[in-house]
């Protein structure tokens, strides 16, 4: 079921999508965890290939710059910090 963007001016106050908890895709380090512009919170988890995945508009980051993560491990809990009637999956 998808959720649905509240319509709050602050976005830190919108709640989390019930159950919709965000999954890394592979191992990697995480090389970045926190605000961005334009991305609410974010991460960025450098992959053992050299990829790179961002995960962005966030409502919690549960990882740290630095931290090794393996997939399918639970990274963020998601919430639409994109506007007021974005639908996320």
């Amino acid at each position: 079921m998808p959720c649905v963007c509240v319509n709050a001016p602050d976005s830190s106050r919108r709640p989390p999508c019930p159950g919709h908890a965000l999954y890394a895709v592979g191992a990697g380090e995480v090389i970045a965890s926190g605000p961005a512009s334009g991305y609410g919170q974010w991460i960025r988890i450098l992959h053992d290939d050299g990829t790179v995945t961002e995960y962005g508009h966030l409502y919690q980051r549960d990882v740290a710059v630095g931290q090794y993560v393996q997939a399918p491990m639970s990274v963020s809990a998601l919430t639409c910090t994109a506007g007021p009637t974005t639908p996320s999956s």
